[in-house]
């Protein structure tokens, strides 16, 4: 299966939605994506999980990838809205332990905007 990835802002943060699977095979995609918005400085960048099926070591990798990336240009970055089954890898994976992981993308933007 195969990734898409729709880019929208809400004011002033970069909305990142992924549907489909993040694996091995398409990770440069997201990759190319989140080095283009650090460029933008914007306040905040959310990658919204809720349309994404699945998620590999790979797809772990490139969100921690995101994730410093964004630190170093001093950007929040959270994820939001992941469904079961994406929400058992980052648990496995223990990347909620210090990455901002919200229910929806409406609480990643409340967040944000405090």
């Amino acid at each position: 299966m195969s990734l898409q990835i729709e880019l929208s802002t809400s004011g002033a943060v970069q909305v990142v939605t992924l549907a489909g699977t993040l694996e091995s095979s398409n990770v440069s995609k997201l990759k190319q994506q989140l080095e283009e918005l650090v460029k933008e400085t914007p306040s905040g960048i959310v990658l919204s999980l809720e349309d994404l099926d699945f998620l590999d070591s790979s797809g772990i990798g490139i969100i921690l990838f995101g994730s410093k990336l964004s630190l170093s240009h001093r950007i929040p970055f959270l994820l939001s809205g992941p469904n079961e089954v994406v929400r058992q890898t980052i648990a496995l994976t223990q990347i909620d332990r210090f990455l901002q992981v919200t229910p929806s993308l409406e609480v990643a933007l409340e967040r944000l905007a405090s």
